[in-house]
């Protein structure tokens, strides 16, 4: 294999398909990997270096999916090569070893780096508070990305090709070096360009795709803008074809071709009324928010949703104010609950457990209807239901937190405004 290894590799549910035993899988993939120079990890750890002066750790696996109870061993993941009973075996074996390096790598002051086929919420017990750790993984066909700076955890999952894609490239990780071009800035309005403007989504922890709807839109005579207003900011396009705002890598055209002097006089009381406006709901999810990670639970709010973990999720329609509580193991595809006691005893074991005791509630006070599960998943018109209207308001969700103004309607503003700008003081 040489001196250093510098390729390893973790197996794909696919890679299973052609054997009638995974343990056929391992020894074929062993041979080849190391006729290759490739370092199988399969669960080992791996060094950067020298073992004792390396800052990584590298550990991997397929990850499985015992935890998806909608894709995996009895729905023909790895066909014949694994069972449900080998799944749950291998998942959990995945999961000590996980345990394990983390465990390891936090006492010796290094980094793990963890590669997995399947994401995290096919296989990390609940229980576990992930930190120091940069996860990669796929499978799934979606790219998403994430941090949590606090906990120095990030997760790339943001170079996958998805099921017609045919332009195949690796792409750079941003680790710890994320910074707000726009600091400096005082309070105006400034030509930027495409490069700043995903630096500073890196910044804010916001994945976007890329910038190719905004680079074709501004062509060879268009510019960029960025409006800063006491921490607030917007994203702008001015061409001879019209005025843009920029909603991560998408554009809105905004009607009467405003210039961007024009803009910056009409930000402050633009970003007012959508305040104004979305103040209440967002009070009403962050109570809900709250609620969650007294017991555990993630509570991170997107659009009209808060997460109490990968599958499980608390929706308010802003609408009507009904709340809905379901797991989700895919996304569109649902299965609705009575209460949240309801869902958590079904799903969340663990967090039922402290969510009893934080409410000083035991399973006997429970009724029926708050056991018993009578519903069954359902397929879900994503365009005529509420995920639609959570797609919707997410943008608009951006002004709380990250402090960005996705959004622009020029009617908004020959409503009378009766309150001074204390939201945005």
């Amino acid at each position: 294999m040489g001196q250093l290894t510098r390729v390893c590799a973790v197996l794909g549910n696919h890679e299973y398909w052609p054997f009638q035993s995974y343990k056929d899988c391992f020894a074929k993939y062993k041979k080849l990997f190391a006729d290759l120079g490739i370092h199988f990890l399969n669960g080992l750890v791996y060094y950067i270096g020298s073992k004792n002066h390396s800052k990584f750790m590298i550990i991997g696996s397929t990850g499985y999916a015992a935890n998806n109870s909608l894709y995996n061993a009895s729905t023909g993941l790895y066909q014949k090569a694994i069972n449900s009973a080998e799944e749950e075996k291998l998942t959990r074996k995945w999961q000590r070893q996980f345990k394990q390096a983390l465990k390891k790598a936090k006492q010796d002051n290094k980094t793990l780096i963890v590669l997995t086929h399947n994401p995290p919420r096919d296989w990390l017990d609940s229980s576990i508070n992930i930190s120091n750790c940069m996860l990669f993984c796929g499978h799934d066909h979606r790219n998403t990305w994430d941090r949590n700076e606090s906990h120095n955890y990030y997760l790339f999952a943001n170079n996958q090709i998805g099921y017609d894609g045919t332009a195949i490239k690796f792409k750079k990780a941003y680790l710890y070096s994320f910074y707000n071009p726009y600091a400096p800035y005082k309070d105006g309005y400034y030509k930027t360009n495409e490069q700043e403007y995903l630096a500073f989504c890196h910044y804010i922890g916001e994945y976007i795709e890329g910038t190719k709807q905004i680079h074709k839109t501004l062509g060879d005579d268009g510019m960029m803008w960025v409006i800063k207003h006491n921490t607030y900011y917007g994203f702008f396009l001015t061409t001879c074809k019209g005025t843009y705002i920029c909603n991560g890598g998408s554009i809105r055209k905004i009607a009467g071709h405003p210039k961007i002097k024009r803009l910056y006089e009409l930000f402050q009381p633009m970003l007012f009324q959508y305040l104004r406006r979305l103040q209440p709901f967002r009070d009403t999810q962050e109570q809900y928010s709250k609620l969650v990670k007294s017991f555990g639970g993630k509570g991170t709010i997107h659009g009209t949703i808060i997460d109490i973990d990968f599958e499980n999720h608390i929706m308010i329609n802003p609408l009507d104010g009904t709340v809905t509580f379901y797991n989700s193991p895919d996304y569109g595809i649902l299965k609705r609950y009575n209460s949240l006691p309801q869902l958590l005893h079904h799903h969340c074991p663990q967090l039922e457990k402290k969510y009893k005791k934080v409410n000083k509630i035991s399973t006997h006070n429970m009724t029926s209807n708050e056991i018993e599960d009578i519903t069954g998943y359902e397929n879900i018109d994503i365009k005529n239901s509420p995920y639609w209207m959570s797609i919707k308001v997410a943008p608009l969700q951006r002004l709380f937190g990250i402090k960005v103004l996705r959004d622009w309607d020029m009617l908004l503003l020959k409503q009378k405004i009766d309150q001074d700008y204390k939201l945005i003081e």
